[in-house]
C-alpha cells in the first residue's frame, strides 16, 4: 500500500528543494579562461600547473569543484597540482564556510622564478662561445647525412636560402613539378634573398618554362651528360647527391674540400654547355 505525502508536507519539500537549488545556483561561480598562458612552460611549469593557475587568476578565488569545471582535469589530479603551485609559493589555500578555496599567490613569487629563469638562462649564454670553439675544434673534416621524402627536400632547399650562391649539375625542374605550391612560395624567398642559381639543366628540359630573374642562370648538359635522374648540388661547404625517384633521397656531404672541386667541376662544365 503506497503511503500519501499529505498537502502540507509536500509543499515543505518543494520549498526545501528550491532553496537547496537556488543556494547552488547562487555559489557557483562560472570561470572562463579567455587567457593561455602557455609560454610559461618555459619556466617549468607543467601543462596542467599553467590551466589551473589560469583558472585561479581568472577566478580570483575558486573551489575544487569550480577549477574542475573550468580545467576539464580530474579532481585527484588537481589536488595534486595544487600541492606543486603552494609549493612554488603561485597558489595559496584559505576556508570559506568551512569549504576549501584557492586563490593566485603573491606576484612576487612569479616574478622571482621568471628572473631565476632569465638569470639562468643568461649564465648558460656566457659558455655559447665556448661551446661554439669546442664544436670547432672537435668537428669532423668530413659528415653525411641523408635527408628523406618530401620534408627532407624542403629541409635541403631552406637551408640553400642562405647560401648566397648555389650550383646544380643535372637538373630538372623536379621540385616545380613535384612540389608546385612549396615551390611558388619558395621562389619569392630565393628572389627576396637574392639567392643565386647557376643550373646546369638536363638536356630534355631545355624549351620548358624556366625563373627568368636576374638571379637565376640557366645553361643546358649536352644528351649524354643527362641520362641520370640524380641532381648535384653544390652551396657553402655541402655537396648534395639528389635522387629523384620514387622514394626522394638526399646524400649530404659537408666537406670545404670536397665542395670546392665540385664547384671546380662546375664551373668547367659551365664554359662547355649553352643557355
Amino acid at each position: 500500500m503506497t503511503e500519501t505525502i499529505p498537502r502540507s508536507k509536500h509543499k515543505s519539500i518543494i520549498t526545501i528543494c528550491g532553496i537547496l537549488i537556488y543556494h547552488n545556483i547562487k555559489n557557483t561561480r562560472h570561470i572562463s579562461l579567455p587567457m593561455q598562458l602557455d609560454a610559461l612552460e618555459a619556466v617549468g611549469l607543467s601543462k596542467g600547473e599553467i590551466t589551473v593557475y589560469t583558472a585561479l587568476l581568472h577566478a580570483g578565488q575558486a573551489s575544487l569543484e569550480e577549477l574542475h569545471r573550468a580545467s576539464g582535469l580530474e579532481r585527484r589530479a588537481i589536488y595534486d597540482i595544487l600541492a606543486k603551485l603552494r609549493a612554488k609559493g603561485l597558489a595559496t589555500s584559505t576556508k570559506v564556510n568551512r569549504r576549501q578555496e584557492y586563490c593566485v599567490g603573491p606576484p612576487a613569487h612569479m616574478t622571482a622564478l621568471l628572473e631565476a629563469k632569465a638569470a639562468a638562462i643568461a649564465n648558460a649564454t656566457t659558455l655559447l662561445p665556448s661551446i661554439l670553439q669546442l664544436h670547432a675544434e672537435t668537428k669532423p673534416s668530413v659528415s653525411i647525412e641523408v635527408l628523406h621524402g618530401k620534408e627532407g627536400m624542403k629541409a635541403l632547399f631552406d637551408d640553400m636560402l642562405d647560401a648566397g650562391t648555389c650550383y646544380f649539375i643535372g637538373g630538372g625542374f623536379y621540385v616545380m613539378d613535384l612540389m608546385p605550391e612549396y615551390w611558388q612560395q619558395y621562389d619569392r624567398k630565393r628572389f627576396k634573398k637574392k639567392t643565386w642559381w647557376h643550373n646546369l639543366a638536363r638536356h630534355e628540359t631545355r624549351g620548358r618554362p624556366a625563373p627568368s630573374d636576374h638571379y637565376f642562370k640557366l645553361r643546358y648538359l649536352p644528351e649524354p651528360l643527362s641520362k641520370n635522374p640524380s641532381v648535384v648540388f653544390i652551396y657553402n661547404d655541402k655537396t648534395v647527391n639528389v635522387l629523384w625517384s620514387n622514394d626522394w633521397h638526399a646524400f649530404v656531404i659537408t666537406s670545404k674540400e670536397i665542395a670546392d672541386n665540385h664547384r671546380a667541376y662546375h664551373a668547367h662544365l659551365w664554359k662547355q654547355c649553352k643557355a
